[in-house]
C-alpha cells in the first residue's frame, strides 16, 4: 500500500510505502510505513498560485491523479497545477529503456513512460487548447474518439463516460461505426479494373460455382457480354484443358442448362425430374451482367459494347482445394490457362485488346466434410490464386494482378468442427490480403435439399458478388462484408460488435430451402468449457448485438454465429443496404417446382442486403 500526503506542513508532497509483511492482523499488527519520495517541489509556492486562482476555484477542488506500478511507486503524476510529472527513475533503482507500459487489447501500446524520455504516447494524439476553454490536454485514438482528457474547469470529460455499460456499449458502437464508415475509402490501385475491351472472368471452384442443380436457365440481360463458345460452361468438369461447346469463339451470352456434351432445350428441361443432375445459372454470368448494368448506370448511358465481360467456368464439384490446385492429379486446374488462352485468341481473332478483370471463388463444401485446418485452408487456396495470377500474366502480358471475389461456404455444408475452420479461412483470408474481397454467405438464399442453390438463388447469389466487384473494381471503393470486428464482455453480458456496410443491424429470416424461418437464437451459441450457454439475444446499438447468459461464463468461452447444429449453417442478422438486383426472381410453372413460387420474391427485385458471415471466435 502507498499514500501520497497532499496537504500539511510536515509531510506535505511525500509518498510512504507500507514495509510492513503478510500476515497482517487488522488492529493488531504494527503497520510500519517508510518514506519512498519527496516531491513537495511540486508544491512549492503553492501560497501564490491560491492567490491568483479565483476564490471559486481552490487548488484542493482538483486532486492530482497518481498512476502507479505494481509495488505502489509512482509511474506518473497530474496535478491540477503542476501538470504533468514522471517520477524519478531512481525510486525503483537502476532502469533501462521503458519503465511502465499501457497496452490496449490488442497489445498496442498507448502510454510509455521512460525513464530519461518521460512519457509518449505512441497509438495517440495529443491536442492542446490554448485557449484553456476547459481542456487542457486531450489524448485521442486513431479515429478520434477520446482516450484520455485533462481538464481545468473540473467537469466531466466528454467521451469518456462514466463507466457505465451503457457508456461501454456506445463506445464499442462508436468504434465500429468509424471502422464502417471508412471501408468504402481504402482505395486499392494494386488490382486490375476493366481496361480492355474483353475483360476475362475467371471461375473457379465447386458445384456452386458450376451452378449444379441450378436449372432452368433464368436469362440475366448481360448488357453486351461474351461467352466462349455456345455456353459459359465447358462440356466436362472432368476434363484437365477447357474443352467448349462449339468454336471457341466469342458469341453473346445467354443462359444454358447442360450435363457434359448436351446443351438441353427448354422443352427437355420441362420433363427434368426434380433433382436432374444438370448445370444451370452460374453466379459469375449473373455478376457480370450486374456489374455492367450498374456500369452503364454510372456512364449514363444505354449500352456500350467497346468493354464487355466474358466468363469462364471451371470448377468440379465434391472437391477439396488441395485437388483443384496447378499440378495435382488429374489437373482439374489446367482448364483455367487453356481456356484463358482461348478467350485471348477470340479476342486477338477480333482485333480487340483482353486481360484479366477479375477472378470468383466458390469453394470450401469439400473441405468441411474433410475438415481440413483453418491454416491449411488457408496456404491451398492462396497457392491456387497465386498461380492464377502467374497464368495469367504468361497468357495475357503484365498487368496489374486482378481481384479475387470468394464466396463464404455456409447453410448444409457447414462443419462445426475446428470452430467452424473453412469460414474463419474465408473471413481471414480476405482480412490479410488486399487484393481478396469476401463478398458474404450464401445461406440466406433458397436453395434444394441437399443444399445446392435453386436457379434463382444462384442468380441472387451473382447479384451480390457483382455489387461488390462494382465497388471494388469500377467505384474503386474499398469492401468488407458483415463481419465481427470485436467482442466484449459488458455487466455480466457478451456484446458483439460488427463491421455493417450499411447500419443499422436488422433481424430478418434467411431461407431453409424454399421457407423463410426464424431461430430464437438468431443463428448464435455461446458455449465454454462447461458447454452450451442459454441466452437471450439483442441488437441494442446500430452495430451491436448483446448475448445475455442465463449463467456467468466460465474459461473457454467462445460466441459461434451460423453453426451447422443448431441452425444448419444459417443466421438472422443482417444490414439494411437498400439495394436491389437489375432482375427479378422469375418462377416457371412448367420448369420449377411448386414451392419455388414465393409469394414475398416472385416478380420482385432480389433485395441485396448484406448477411452476417459465419464465425466461431474467443470472447475476451
Amino acid at each position: 500500500m502507498a499514500v501520497f500526503v497532499r496537504n500539511g506542513t510536515v509531510n506535505r508532497g511525500k509518498q510512504f510505502a507500507c514495509t510492513t509483511k503478510a500476515p497482517i492482523t487488522v488492529g493488531t499488527t504494527a503497520i510500519v510505513f517508510q518514506e519512498v519520495s519527496d516531491q513537495s517541489a511540486l508544491n512549492a509556492d503553492i501560497d501564490e498560485l491560491r492567490e491568483t486562482t479565483p476564490e471559486s476555484l481552490e487548488a484542493d477542488d482538483y486532486p492530482p491523479l497518481t498512476i502507479a506500478d505494481e509495488h505502489g511507486f509512482e509511474v506518473l503524476v497530474a496535478t491540477s497545477r503542476g501538470g504533468i510529472q514522471t517520477a524519478s527513475s531512481e525510486i525503483n533503482g537502476p532502469s533501462s529503456g521503458t519503465r511502465a507500459l499501457i497496452t490496449d487489447e490488442h497489445g498496442f501500446a498507448l502510454l510509455d513512460i521512460d525513464p530519461d524520455e518521460g512519457f509518449k504516447l505512441p497509438g495517440a494524439t495529443v491536442t492542446e487548447d490554448i485557449d484553456d476553454r476547459g481542456a487542457a490536454m486531450t489524448i485521442t485514438d486513431a479515429l478520434g474518439f477520446i482516450a484520455a482528457q485533462i481538464r481545468s474547469d473540473g467537469k466531466e470529460n466528454p467521451g469518456i463516460g462514466t463507466g457505465s455499460a451503457s457508456d461501454a456499449v456506445e463506445r464499442l458502437n462508436a468504434r465500429c461505426l468509424a471502422t464502417s464508415s471508412m471501408t468504402p475509402g481504402e482505395y486499392n490501385s494494386a488490382v486490375a479494373r476493366p481496361i480492355w475491351n474483353i475483360n476475362h472472368v475467371i471461375s473457379y471452384g465447386q458445384s456452386l460455382e458450376r451452378g449444379s442443380v441450378s436449372w432452368p436457365a433464368v436469362q440475366t440481360n448481360q448488357y453486351g457480354n461474351l461467352m466462349l463458345g455456345d455456353s459459359v460452361q465447358n462440356t466436362n468438369q472432368q476434363a484437365t484443358d477447357y474443352p467448349t461447346f462449339g468454336e471457341p469463339v466469342l458469341k453473346p451470352l445467354v443462359a444454358t442448362v447442360t450435363n457434359g456434351t448436351t446443351l438441353y432445350t427448354y422443352e427437355e428441361v420441362e420433363d427434368f425430374l426434380p433433382d436432374q443432375a444438370a448445370w444451370g445459372v452460374t453466379p459469375t454470368e449473373a455478376a457480370i451482367g450486374f456489374v455492367k448494368k450498374l456500369w452503364l448506370q454510372g456512364l449514363a448511358v444505354a449500352s456500350d459494347t467497346s468493354r464487355v465481360f466474358v466468363p469462364t467456368i471451371n470448377g468440379r464439384g465434391g472437391t477439396q482445394a488441395l485437388a483443384l490446385q496447378k499440378g495435382a492429379s488429374p489437373n482439374y486446374y489446367g482448364k483455367i490457362p487453356d481456356g484463358a488462352a482461348k478467350v485471348k485468341a477470340a479476342a486477338d481473332g477480333l482485333s480487340k485488346t483482353s486481360g484479366v478483370a477479375g477472378i470468383v471463388y466458390i469453394q470450401g463444401e469439400a473441405d468441411y466434410t474433410a475438415n481440413t485446418a483453418k491454416d491449411t485452408y488457408k496456404t491451398r487456396v492462396l497457392q491456387i490464386f497465386s498461380d492464377i495470377k502467374a497464368d495469367a500474366t504468361t497468357v495475357y502480358g503484365a498487368a496489374d494482378p486482378p481481384a479475387i471475389f470468394i464466396t463464404q461456404t455456409g447453410g448444409s455444408f457447414t462443419n462445426d468442427a475446428s470452430n467452424l475452420a473453412v469460414a474463419m479461412a474465408q473471413i481471414e483470408l480476405a482480412d490479410e490480403n488486399r487484393d481478396i474481397y469476401l463478398v458474404g454467405p450464401n445461406y440466406q438464399v433458397p436453395n434444394r435439399d441437399d443444399g445446392h442453390l435453386l436457379s434463382n438463388g444462384s442468380r441472387w447469389l451473382g447479384f451480390m458478388i457483382g455489387k461488390v466487384m462494382h465497388q471494388v473494381l469500377v467505384r474503386g471503393m474499398g469492401w468488407r462484408p458483415l463481419e465481427p470486428i470485436a467482442v466484449e464482455i459488458i455487466d455480466g453480458s457478451v456484446h458483439i460488435g460488427f463491421h455493417v456496410p450499411v447500419a443499422p443491424l436488422v433481424w430478418d429470416m434467411p431461407y431453409d430451402g424454399r421457407t423463410p424461418v426464424d431461430f430464437p437464437g438468431k443463428g448464435f451459441d455461446l458455449y465454454d468449457d462447461m458447454g452450451a450457454v442459454s441466452f437471450t439475444p439483442e441488437i441494442v446499438a446500430d452495430t451491436v448485438v448483446r448475448l445475455t447468459p442465463a449463467r456467468a461464463l466460465t474459461t473457454g468461452a467462445r460466441v459461434r454465429y451460423a453453426g451447422k447444429a443448431t441452425y444448419n449453417g444459417a443466421g438472422c442478422l443482417r444490414d439494411s443496404d437498400p439495394l436491389t438486383s437489375s432482375g427479378l426472381y422469375e418462377y416457371d410453372p412448367n420448369t420449377m417446382q411448386p414451392d419455388e413460387d414465393i409469394s414475398e420474391l416472385t416478380g420482385k427485385p432480389y433485395p441485396l442486403h448484406n448477411w452476417c458471415c459465419a464465425f466461431d471466435i474467443a470472447i475476451n
